[in-house]
């Protein structure tokens, strides 16, 4: 046996380095699965896997210039060979990429060696500016003398929430909500499912002295038994792309 020692000693270290190098050289897939259900992210995401590529999967929303699908890659791309597979693999998932371009959109960053998919629902071809899913975040009221907090949820079921004076969050309401048509958000609070809230979405841009920041508002067609007249707004930032 110890004659084999340092044979199996140069094997190991050989094989170390192999996977090392390997590991390094891996394509990283970032998949954005905001508009995907779980069965087309397992589809996608299984043959990309069996052809060698790291996926990682995020809730993440798109940059505000991605409208449709698109592929992005980073411009330090070790095999740019993968840009055409990864593309003609999800396209035998259903899904084709409209746009492909380098690392360039929004504020999001990732490793060197990486592309980002971009997949929009298979219905997208809608005059709506807003998909359902855009809608699933926790809106704060505004221009209001209470601070509310509205959370709808990906499930279709939404929480109303007030602070009260002395910090503490209290329950006020929870039902289902319904996004039939653009710009139209409707709440029915599960102990009236007869009667129903509505809203007017808007979406519009704000800056601070930090970025400018996308905005949606809810804002209620009439007033609200518990939030009276309130708006509730939801901001993201658009950091600028460093690079």
């Amino acid at each position: 046996m110890n004659g084999w020692t340092p044979l199996l000693r140069s094997v190991l270290m050989t094989l170390s380095v192999l996977l090392s190098f390997g590991c390094s050289n891996q394509t990283y897939v970032h998949l954005y699965r905001k508009y995907l259900s779980d069965t087309e992210v397992a589809d996608i995401k299984g043959k990309l896997e069996q052809h060698g590529y790291h996926v990682e999967v995020n809730q993440l929303d798109f940059p505000t210039s991605i409208s449709s699908n698109t592929l992005l890659y980073s411009l330090m791309l070790k095999t740019p060979s993968d840009i055409e597979e990864v593309g003609n693999l999800v396209a035998t998932s259903g899904f084709t990429f409209q746009h492909t371009s380098p690392l360039t959109s929004g504020n999001h960053w990732y490793k060197k060696n990486s592309l980002a998919l971009f997949i929009l629902p298979r219905d997208s071809e809608t005059t709506s500016p807003l998909f359902w899913q855009d809608l699933v975040h926790e809106f704060i009221t505004d221009n209001c003398d209470s601070k509310f907090y509205l959370q709808l949820h990906h499930s279709g079921q939404y929480q109303l929430f007030k602070e009260d004076e002395e910090g503490k969050i209290l329950l006020l309401a929870s039902g289902s909500w319904h996004y039939r048509m653009y710009p139209y958000l409707e709440l029915r609070e599960n102990s009236q499912e007869q009667n129903a809230e509505y809203y007017q979405i808007s979406q519009f841009h704000q800056q601070d002295k930090v970025s400018d920041i996308e905005m949606l508002r809810l804002t209620p067609l009439s007033s609200h038994i518990m939030t009276g007249k309130c708006d509730f707004d939801y901001g993201e930032r658009l950091l600028a792309q460093d690079g």
